[in-house]
């Protein structure tokens, strides 16, 4: 579905983020990416999606090179991002933060004002409640927890019909409980709504448990590409070691 093609990216102090990325994603798999923090995890994120200029490198979906203007456009409609902070509006309700998932399809000045047509919010109070928080929905969001936030980052994401989702260290604030629960939603969503997912982690046990293949990234680059039945904890913290 989504390949990956020879992704550069050095910053403007010569830091090279990505070296020579080259992996694919297929329908419904569930791809986790580990490395250690300034490996490059979220700038190869932000560079399928586009937030993130890459300097090299070609991105395929189904078959087809996305590369700028309306192609690039049209494929950031289908990746659904969903953050470590969340970037929700605090002060809004939480049922308002989840219909700025359909901003791209919305003329500005109503969605300046939350004027969605009724259909966008009876999809929104069903994202709500495909992340069991439709009781919420008309709180404000500053009152949620950290966990519930998350949960509203995910119903945000998937109310753009996406074709994949980006998550971007989507535990890293969380509890061990709750970070298990995300995970388990993010994995039922992959497998029960068709969306392929790629998610950045730290927390190897998590990665091993939950994805289909770990890519493992270290200085940039690509040390581990394998399914994560077959590798161990021990195999994966061998490869953080290459980064000295």
């Amino acid at each position: 579905m989504i390949k990956v093609e020879n992704f550069g990216k050095t910053f403007n102090n010569n830091s090279i983020a990505l070296k020579k990325i080259n992996f694919e994603v297929a329908e419904r798999e569930f791809v986790v990416i580990l490395g250690p923090s300034g490996s490059g995890k979220t700038t190869l994120l932000r560079t399928i999606n586009g937030l993130v200029t890459r300097d090299s490198g070609t991105l395929h979906y189904n078959g087809k090179i996305i590369s700028s203007g309306k192609e690039l456009h049209e494929f950031r409609k289908k990746c659904g991002m969903i953050f470590q902070h969340y970037n929700l509006v605090s002060n809004i309700s939480v049922v308002n933060n989840v219909l700025t998932g359909c901003l791209a399809s919305t003329k500005w000045l109503q969605s300046l004002m939350f004027l969605f047509p009724l259909k966008y919010k009876i999809k929104a109070l069903s994202c709500l409640n495909r992340v069991q928080l439709l009781e919420k929905a008309y709180e404000t969001t500053s009152e949620l927890s950290g966990g519930q936030k998350q949960r509203v980052g995910i119903a945000r994401a998937i109310m753009q019909e996406p074709v994949i989702l980006l998550a971007d260290e989507p535990i890293a604030n969380l509890d061990p409980e709750i970070s298990y629960n995300i995970m388990s939603l993010l994995k039922d969503i992959c497998k029960n709504d068709d969306i392929s997912v790629i998610c950045n982690l730290h927390q190897v046990d998590f990665a091993l448990q939950f994805a289909d293949r770990i890519i493992c990234l270290v200085n940039g680059e690509i040390v581990i590409n394998s399914p994560a039945e077959d590798l161990s904890p021990e195999e994966i913290y061998q490869a953080y070691k290459s980064e000295n």
